[in-house]
């Protein structure tokens, strides 16, 4: 085979269909909402810019056409000139200098004297004119090209400033200084940003802490008041002349309660007058500091808030100390009053008891509360519980939990050397040593179990909790903006490979694609979804198959309830795909519906045992006859866009019935040659009984006829014609024949490379009793069987048959 046809062979465009159209978008419905994305100003600009444009043009055009029809009228003139002048030789030009030297001179000549009897006009009146009016024309155009010039340079300069606009997005920033005015714009207010929200929170908890001590102060007040009445004595409960004599010491309980109020208020006080000076503060911190640049204004933010942050923080934590403190003091002081009215008349009274000790229950599991919340924030990295307090626990348990290890790694040695000495009872020594260890040095055994045994960290690579997650808030999320910057991790491949198939998440998947698909969403997010659907089905034969065989009848009825197909290709896949060794069809369920017809017409060109699926492959194929029945070929373009020409080639031929030739016309057109030459090289391959004798000759038929005619393009199609010859078929014997048959005859009969295969074929065409097992015979055209003998005893006359056989050719065979 030649150089030229090889080149044309390799290329792509013989296994691609690449001038076929792009699968367009699917359309959406009236009632979807779209955002016009014309509507810009920059866009309405440059439509401004282009109609300004194409007035100037329109001006242009016609002073264009005006010149052009005055360069005619000076064309003419010339034309007419140069007829009159014509046969007159040096006689005329002598005439015009004349007529030129008499005009220098003063004189006014009104005619030329000519050798001769001819008499003509002074020359001053064509030529003058039609000159001076050329010359003013050539001045104007000249004008006019400066200005469209002008124009076209001014109309330049504001394209650019638009395309810079429009690519600025796209384009690396120019370097800077570091203290350059902007960055240091930015940079301020990102610290500003940063600081004020870390003061808000500050802020807001001060605001709560303020609102709860003014209303506890006045609580508090209450209780104070008679508690201080309390130690006077009961005939005068008030200080009253300092002449009297001072009462009594009063009880040590009473002092008690009455201690225990006023530190409370005390503490309630101090911990409001500390919040208003830290809420003043911390407002400092969120002002614009002073400075004549933003460089320096932003160092002395980062300066001022290095200085108080760090106080500011502490302060923050003691006041909620300082209120926790206060709370515990009124409780406590509460209790006690309440223990001492019970037991301070003459019978102890059991109600204030039993209240009493109701108040102790509660007030313990109070901080059995605040207990549990700090144990639970040491043991869980996650936990929302903690606060500074944890955190420096956990810093002293994880240094007292290193200084616990070397004791470790000293029982450990010990156990081996008592392993090694065979020790009696060493195992029973070991345990004790542990003990005494775990015992004596309790507070590190206790960190190190804290750290090594009991802390619970986040586990930042969970994909199947992460991905969970994902599901579910997507199914939930009510902003399509927010879905536009999700939907791009969305991945079949991802869910399938982390989750189980059962109901929950079948329902769970189904509910996110319903949200996604809803009429808020735009064009791009569906579009990304019939991307993922592309991605999760596999182009090697051998991962579809091991992906369909995990594929349920659930899951593959869920990929067909997103797209829309026709009722009975759904009900003809499914059937088909969960009959015996089809599983690879079951994820062609997840594909649209034209790409699941181009996949399901390459179904037969699969690895491996493939099973009965006639019937898809029958609608698939029927339904791209119709689409060309009726006139609908950019359809069928389209479809077959999704695949490889060369592909569906392929499985047309090891399809074991009948098929559409108009189809096969369709789908090699214009590659005829190529994908012939390429499918006679796959039949060396693949292994034969695969391939279907009908289908084949149907398809050999289309491919070689016509057969070409540039000796660059022909084949040696010996395996295709070896195994028609070895496999014919009684129904396409007639019209293989002669495709065969008018294919040999330009072809050089030197050049087979199998000859004994093509002679096998050329006896079987002047055979005139050849049949099939049926009986019936094979019939063979009277013209296409004269042609075969004829080649026969060329292919004779080059490579002699091995044995004695002679053929004889009847005019009536």
């Amino acid at each position: 085979m030649s150089t030229s046809l090889k080149t044309a062979i390799s290329s792509s465009e013989v296994l691609e269909s690449s001038n076929a159209p792009r699968k367009p978008h699917r359309s959406l419905s009236d009632t979807v909402p779209t955002a016009d994305p014309f509507d810009s100003p920059i866009f309405k600009r440059l439509l401004g810019l282009i109609e300004e444009q194409n007035e100037k043009s329109d001006r242009q055009n016609r002073s264009t056409e005006e010149q052009k029809e005055a360069i005619l009228d000076i064309r003419r003139a010339v034309e007419n000139l140069g007829r009159q002048m014509n046969g007159k030789g040096k006689g005329v030009v002598k005439g015009f200098q004349e007529a030129d030297d008499v005009e220098m001179m003063g004189g006014r000549p009104s005619s030329v004297q000519m050798d001769g009897d001819l008499e003509m006009e002074s020359p001053r009146s064509p030529v003058n004119e039609t000159l001076q009016r050329l010359s003013t024309v050539i001045e104007t155009v000249k004008d006019t090209l400066g200005n469209m010039k002008d124009t076209l340079l001014d109309h330049g300069k504001k394209f650019d400033v638009l395309i810079r606009d429009a690519i600025k997005d796209d384009q690396p920033y120019d370097q800077k200084e570091l203290d350059d005015e902007s960055t240091c714009t930015a940079l301020f207010e990102m610290a500003m940003t940063k600081t004020k929200e870390e003061v808000d929170e500050w802020i807001k908890r001060m605001d709560v802490s303020l609102v709860f001590i003014a209303l506890f102060s006045a609580v508090l007040t209450a209780f104070v008041v008679p508690a201080t009445q309390n130690l006077f004595p009961s005939s005068n409960n008030t200080p009253g002349n300092p002449t009297d004599p001072p009462p009594p010491v009063p009880k040590i309980s009473a002092q008690n309660v009455c201690v225990s109020y006023y530190l409370a208020l005390v503490l309630a006080i101090l911990d409001a007058v500390l919040s208003v000076l830290g809420r003043q503060w911390m407002s400092k911190l969120t002002n614009r500091p002073e400075g004549r640049t933003y460089k320096e204004r932003l160092l002395r933010h980062l300066e001022r808030e290095r200085l108080a942050k760090p106080w500011l923080r502490l302060l923050v934590e003691g006041l909620h100390v300082l209120l926790l403190w206060s709370i515990g003091l009124f409780v406590t002081g509460l209790l006690y009053q309440l223990w001492n009215l019970g037991g301070s008349f003459e019978q102890h009274l059991p109600r204030l008891l039993v209240t009493w000790g109701l108040g102790i229950v509660l007030s313990v599991g109070i901080l059995g509360v605040l207990l549990g919340a700090s144990i639970h924030a040491l043991v869980y990295e996650a936990s929302p519980f903690g606060g500074p307090f944890n955190k420096t626990l956990l810093n002293v348990a994880q240094k007292l939990a290193r200084s616990f290890k070397p004791w470790i790694d000293r029982v450990d040695r010990a156990a081996g050397w008592l392993e090694n000495n065979r020790i009696r009872n060493r195992w029973l020594l070991w345990q004790i040593l542990q003990f005494f260890v775990r015992a004596t040095l309790g507070p590190l055994w206790l960190s190190s179990q804290l750290v090594d045994v009991w802390r619970s960290e986040l586990e930042m690579d969970d994909t199947e909790k992460l991905l969970t997650t994902y599901m579910d808030l997507i199914a939930e999320a009510s902003d399509p903006k927010l879905l536009e910057r999700a939907v791009a991790s969305f991945s079949y491949v991802e869910w399938f490979q982390n989750r189980d198939q059962s109901q929950e998440e079948l329902a769970r998947m189904k509910k996110t694609w319903d949200r996604l698909t809803a009429t808020d969403t735009s064009l791009r997010v569906r579009e990304t979804l019939t991307a993922r659907a592309r991605q999760f089905v596999p182009s090697d034969s051998w991962e579809i198959r091991v992906l369909g065989e995990r594929l349920t009848t659930e899951l593959v009825q869920f990929f067909l309830g997103t797209h829309s197909y026709p009722r009975s290709f759904r009900d003809s896949l499914v059937e088909d795909a969960f009959k015996p060794d089809n599983a690879d069809l079951r994820p062609l369920a997840a594909l649209p519906f034209e790409e699941c017809i181009a996949r399901v017409l390459c179904a037969y060109n699969y690895n491996g045992k493939l099973g009965d699926r006639r019937d898809i492959f029958f609608f698939a194929e029927r339904r791209c006859h119709f689409l060309l029945c009726e006139g609908k070929s950019d359809d069928v373009t389209r479809i077959l866009s999704h695949v490889n020409r060369l592909d569906i080639v392929k499985s047309y031929i090891q399809h074991p019935y009948g098929i559409y030739s108009d189809v096969v016309e369709f789908i090699v057109k214009d590659h005829k040659h190529q994908i012939l030459y390429l499918l006679n090289e796959f039949v060396k391959t693949v292994d034969q009984s695969r391939l279907g004798p009908r289908s084949l000759s149907q398809v050999f038929s289309v491919l070689a006829s016509p057969p070409p005619t540039d000796i660059d393009l022909q084949v040696d199609l010996s395996p295709l014609v070896d195994y028609l010859c070895r496999h014919p078929d009684y129904s396409t014997w007639r019209e293989i024949s002669n495709a065969i048959i008018a294919y040999l005859t330009p072809f050089d009969l030197s050049q087979i490379s199998d000859s004994s295969a093509v002679r096998r074929f050329l006896e079987r065409c002047i055979d005139f009793y050849l049949r099939e097992e049926t009986g019936r015979r094979y019939l063979t055209n009277n013209d296409t069987g004269a042609r075969a003998h004829n080649l026969l005893t060329e292919l004779n006359s080059i490579s002699p048959p091995t044995g004695a056989i002679a053929y004889v050719y009847t005019a009536n065979h």
